[in-house]
């Protein structure tokens, strides 16, 4: 194939974008999508070297393995190598033991099943893992073994059916994806069938460009569309955010502006000169060292430090991962391509990375407890083993009858319901009361209710707890979620430098213009007819997962005091949060109790504690740890003691 300058050109527009939302910089909430783009890009690329050299006779399955292969492996085992070490020395221990099975799960191309099972992409902790962005190169990978063998079967045929079936295969993948997009589940994101649209839409791109005649992009009408393509393809990046759960539909923006590109931003067209501009073609040619190199490197500034990182610290840290690039290509990428594999020598190589590899990754599997550095200790036998504690099932009548008893409590909500729950059935048993805790985590603990993130079943379970609870009009009722995040969505800022990315709403599951705290306090109006509700208010947000931003400051108790806080961010942010619960403790019957009154102080509560008494309050960012469930537990002990006198 020809050498065009405007696709690394392109490649520039799709990783740089990648790094700036990924480090936070200049607003992109859709830098992601760049990685759509470079699926686009490969689509094109393999399918124009099987398609030509197939039709000139020389087309080779086994030595287009073996191009992939040098163009792929030496940089991504390279960076492997190099991030163990420093791993070792900046990962928490069970970040190391992450590390380590991604590691192993990317050196046999299946990266994105490994994340696809550990977290939603969008979710701030999967951030962390200096190997998630691996996830796009076993798409590709997987790619690669299945598209030769396709696609020279049905060249056998005629190119005709080739098109036509991967047109089928496009609109088949990209309704699929759609379809999932909608369910709320992470599959669209990580897994090929729902992705591999963009790569055929990038083979058929290179179909449809091998038939346009050669002036054809240079008439008025094709200049112009080249151009609206790329002008597409930049707004995208500046409009089309996470909550939108691409890739579906919408992801066919950015998508078909980059095949127009490709077919019709030719030599000589505006769109090409542009794509064509020194700077950006040599950073399209380090593209790939620069995408494999920058999450490595953002999730060890990130650990290491324990906060978001400053704009400074970001720059300074994009710089560093373009010379890495640069290094990384001009040393390993381009020796590597050139290198011919009948030599004993680049096999004896290939396979001692692998060992070593292999290696290093059973060394931290069995030894990342010793190895990793630990986060500062808090009670990790916090989960509520009992019968009585359901997490997102059914439950029927009689098990709900016998955790009641004559005098019980129903604890409903997410995993703040979980965290609460044992520390709460304790304080309450000392009373002989009983407590039927029922738990959905990820979910908003009202039926008909999406929820915002990849937690599933959510309705289902609602349904079925709600309709449990009205089985049982006499039992008070406790309500423990994550307000916040259900309700405003959004991000927090603690204003010290701890920063949530930003997070979904839930939303209303049937098609209504009804808001969501509305619908809510119709649905307490309703449950607290028969009964008293209690609902405990947002937990003061941390910003920073609590126990490992205080190891990574090397805090001491006996020697710096308790840590805390300033609670001006905690309050402001959640201004509209707390006009809802001034709201709905209107309601008979229906109580609120505010955490943030045990551990923020003074009447404008200027500071909001993250330790009491040396004992750490959060065993993550938002998750209370047993110590601060335990004093809420015993507060709302005491509340519903005096309300029953």
């Amino acid at each position: 194939m020809k050498y065009r300058s405007e696709i690394d050109g392109l490649r520039a527009l799709a990783v740089v974008p990648v790094v700036f939302y990924h480090f936070d910089l200049f607003a992109l909430p859709g830098g992601y999508l760049g990685v759509d783009v470079f699926f686009v890009i490969s689509g094109y690329l393999i399918g124009g070297i099987i398609i030509s050299e197939h039709a000139a006779g020389k087309f080779s399955i086994k030595n287009f393995w073996v191009r992939r292969a040098k163009r792929i492996l030496p940089a991504l085992f390279a960076v492997l190598l190099v991030t163990f070490p420093v791993a070792f020395l900046v990962l928490f221990n069970d970040q190391l033991e992450s590390f380590a099975w991604s590691a192993l799960w990317a050196m046999f191309f299946g990266a994105n099943f490994f994340f696809f099972f550990k977290s939603d992409y969008f979710n701030p902790g999967i951030q962390l893992e200096p190997l998630v962005h691996t996830w796009s190169l076993g798409v590709e990978e997987q790619f690669y073994l299945v598209a030769p063998l396709v696609i020279v079967l049905l060249l056998r045929r005629g190119r005709k059916v080739l098109f036509a079936v991967l047109v089928a295969t496009t609109l088949v993948s990209m309704l699929a994806a759609e379809h999932i997009s909608q369910t709320g589940s992470n599959m669209n994101f990580y897994l090929l069938p729902f992705r591999a649209w963009e790569l055929t839409l990038g083979v058929l791109a290179f179909m449809v460009a091998a038939r346009v005649p050669e002036d054809l992009p240079l008439r008025p009408a094709f200049k112009f569309l080249s151009l609206a393509s790329l002008a597409v393809l930049l707004i995208s990046y500046f409009t089309l955010g996470p909550e939108l759960n691409l890739p579906g539909f919408l992801s066919g923006v950015p998508v078909m502006a980059t095949a127009f590109i490709l077919v019709f931003g030719r030599e000589c067209t505006p769109a090409a000169k542009l794509l064509s501009f020194k700077p950006l073609v040599f950073i399209g040619l380090i593209s790939f060292s620069i995408y494999l190199w920058h999450q490595p490197v953002l999730a060890f500034v990130k650990v290491y430090l324990g906060t978001a990182l400053p704009v400074p610290v970001a720059v300074l840290a994009i710089v560093g991962i373009f010379g890495l690039a640069y290094l990384s290509w001009k040393f390993i990428e381009v020796p590597f391509r050139k290198m011919h594999f009948r030599a004993l020598g680049p096999r004896a190589i290939a396979l001692t990375t692998v060992v070593s590899i292999l290696g290093l990754s059973s060394f931290s599997l069995s030894a990342a407890a010793q190895v990793g550095r630990t986060a500062l200790p808090f009670d990790q036998n916090w989960r509520d083993t009992s019968e009585c504690f359901v997490r997102t099932g059914q439950v029927g009548a009689a098990l709900a009858g016998k955790c009641l008893g004559g005098q019980g409590v129903i604890l409903l909500g997410d995993s703040h319901a979980g965290a609460l729950s044992k520390e709460f059935r304790k304080e309450l048993g000392d009373e002989g009361i009983g407590l039927l805790t029922l738990t959905s985590p990820g979910c908003f603990p009202f039926p008909a209710v999406k929820p915002a993130s990849e937690a599933v079943n959510c309705e289902e379970s609602q349904k079925n707890y709600w309709g449990l609870i009205s089985e049982f009009p006499d039992f008070p009722v406790v309500i423990s979620t994550r307000w916040r995040s259900h309700l405003l969505g959004g991000g927090f800022d603690n204003g010290v430098g701890g920063i949530e990315k930003e997070y979904r709403k839930a939303e209303l599951s049937s098609v209504s213009s009804q808001p969501l705290d509305e619908y809510v306090e119709h649905m307490l109006r309703n449950l607290a007819t028969t009964r008293d509700v209690w609902l405990i208010s947002q937990v003061p947000e941390a910003g920073w997962d609590v126990p490992r931003y205080l190891a990574t400051k090397n805090w001491n108790y006996l020697t710096d005091g308790d840590f805390a806080i300033p609670s001006n961010a905690f309050y402001t942010q959640n201004s509209e949060l707390f006009h809802y619960f001034d709201s709905w403790r209107q309601i008979e019957n229906v109580y609120v109790f505010s955490p943030s009154a045990l551990f923020c102080d003074g009447d404008q509560r200027s500071t909001c504690k993250q330790t009491l008494n040396g004992a750490v309050l959060y065993r993550d960012s938002h998750h209370p740890s047993s110590t601060m469930s335990r004093l809420i537990a015993q507060e709302l002990r005491e509340r519903l003691k005096t309300l029953a006198n």
